[in-house]
């Protein structure tokens, strides 16, 4: 393999940090982000690397041709896009075989960044999905079910505008909590005038179930086991933070709308 200049090296250490900090951003595991940086560099011949990714940042430092490079890529969003994951897999590895230079191979992280496979509406309509499902968990019927779907929907599209505006993580979890109480009550309020029964417990249940921090609590356990005990506790506190963030929302509409509604609330 030929020997790559500055420049070229300069390159490779920016993608590889990229393509880490775009697995973070969507909620890889610690021990993903590593090793793929790693892989990355050493496919182009880059034998002394040490990489240390914690969730809010990657800190990469090379020895190439008797030369010490580092570099810091900070990571300030976080979000959850298991596709995205799966696409930057697979282009490391595409990568990683040499069939194409780092310029491309940058070109399509970009893409992959900032593209979804799915359009806004999908993603909407089966977060709406998901989070009604749970009210069967719970015995709800069909108006929980219904109010459910439309309380995720509206709070998946209000989160996905925050986190496009780079909200901060408690802030969008705040509101969330916020607007699906706000929802299901509305919901609630307006089937109790209809003379319709309606559990609205249940419906705030299903509607912050697709909130709730999952992957975090997973990657918190995962990062933990694997020794990455900085990155677990990070893990750990992002998802008590969700916690705390999702129960104040929640919380402080219920109170508001039982001093505003009185009597109307179901």
């Amino acid at each position: 393999m030929p020997a790559l200049d500055r420049y070229e090296i300069k390159e490779l250490v920016l993608f590889a940090a990229l393509a880490g900090r775009v697995l973070l951003e969507n909620g890889a595991e610690t021990y993903r982000a590593e090793s793929t940086v790693e892989h990355i560099l050493r496919s182009r011949g880059v034998g002394n690397v040490q990489a240390f990714v914690i969730p809010t940042a990657i800190f990469l430092s090379i020895e190439y041709n008797d030369e010490l490079y580092s570099h810091i890529e900070r990571n300030k969003r976080i979000g959850i896009d298991l596709m995205r994951v799966t696409r930057v897999n697979d282009l490391s590895r595409d990568f990683s075989s040499g069939s194409m230079s780092v310029q491309e191979a940058r070109l399509k992280l970009n893409d992959i960044k900032k593209s979804s496979q799915y359009s806004l509406l999908t993603q909407l309509l089966f977060a709406g999905v998901g989070g009604s499902f749970f009210t069967l968990m719970y015995n709800g019927g069909l108006l929980e079910f219904t109010g459910a779907l439309i309380a995720s929907a509206i709070t998946a599209a209000v989160t996905e505008f925050l986190f496009a505006h780079d909200v901060s993580l408690f802030m969008r979890n705040v509101a969330g909590g916020l607007i699906t109480a706000a929802a299901s009550i509305t919901f609630s309020v307006a089937c109790t005038l209809l003379g319709l029964q309606v559990d609205m417990n249940i419906i705030i249940i299903g509607g912050i179930m697709t909130m709730v921090p999952g992957v975090a609590i997973t990657n918190a356990v995962r990062d933990s086991i694997s020794g990455d005990y900085v990155s677990g506790m990070s893990r750990t506190s992002e998802a008590l933070v969700i916690s705390v963030a999702l129960v104040l929302g929640v919380g402080v509409t219920l109170n508001a709308a039982r001093i505003l509604l009185g009597g109307l609330m179901p």
